[in-house]
This record gives structure tokens, sequence and C-alpha cells, in this order.
């Protein structure tokens, strides 16, 4: 993890912002999607996750194995609430200034706390969004591992 890598999640936190705002102010009621439901709730859902799952794919691998444990929002709602956004985005801006320090005095003492702060992101992100940044990750590695026995 880099300061660049960490921006790059702040601008998907900022997305992850704008499509969780659209769907509370829309669809807050909601409490599950069924096939009555209206199709922008469906596409709106289906943007956090994937936007969920975008986050996931720039966290280190070991931040996705094991995730700070954080309030399992998914057991009680149906997307991310501007509360769990905004606690994310604030996590993300600890990391950024983590590695910005780190990188500023040359120094990896900072390491424990980009780890932990990555390990947090994670935690706060949907379990599945998790689990297919996971097999994803994985599965560029058993390319890049097949691609370099030929």
């Amino acid at each position: 993890m880099n300061t660049s890598i960490a921006i790059t999640l702040a601008t998907q936190a900022a997305e992850l912002t704008d499509l969780t705002t659209r769907f509370q102010a829309r669809y807050s009621r909601l409490s599950r999607l069924s096939p009555d439901t209206p199709v922008d709730a469906h596409r709106l859902a289906h943007a956090i996750f994937e936007k969920q799952r975008d986050i996931a794919l720039v966290l280190d691998v070991e931040a996705l194995i094991e995730p700070q444990p954080r309030w399992p929002w998914w057991k009680h709602q149906l997307t991310l609430d501007l509360a769990a956004v905004s606690d994310l985005a604030r996590e993300i801006n600890h990391l950024i200034t983590c590695c910005a320090y780190s990188e500023a005095v040359g120094s990896s003492d900072l390491s424990p706390a980009i780890r932990s702060s990555q390990a947090a992101i994670a935690g706060m992100l949907h379990p599945d969004a998790r689990a297919a940044a996971l097999q994803r990750q994985y599965q560029r590695r058993a390319a890049g591992s097949l691609l370099s026995w030929n």
C-alpha cells in the first residue's frame, strides 16, 4: 500500500458516498429487494456492492483474510448507510495519512498502522464483497503463476 493507492481508495469512497446517498434518498424504507422493487433500487444496490468490491480489490490480501471486525451493518440493513460510508471514508483518510507520513520520512515504522487501517477498512465492507475481491485476487495470482511457467 502506498499514498497513491490510498488516494484511489478515497476516490472510490466518494463514489460509494454518492451511490449510498442516492439509494437512501430514494429507497431508505426498503428492508429487502424483491421482484416488485423498482429496477433503479436493484441497480443502485448492485452498484453499491460492486463499489465495495472495487475498494476491497485495492486492499492487501492480508486485510481481506483477517479484517478487523466492525458493526455488521449487513445483518440489519439492505445496503451501507451514510454513517457507515462516513466511517469508511474517515478510515481511508487515516490510511492516506499513514502512507504519506511513512513515505515522507522514509520509514517502515508505520507498516503496522497501515496494515491495521486496511484491516479496519476491510471490516467495514460486506463480507461477500470481500470474498469476491479475494477470489479475484487469487485468480490473478494463479494466472500470473501460469504465465511464469511459459
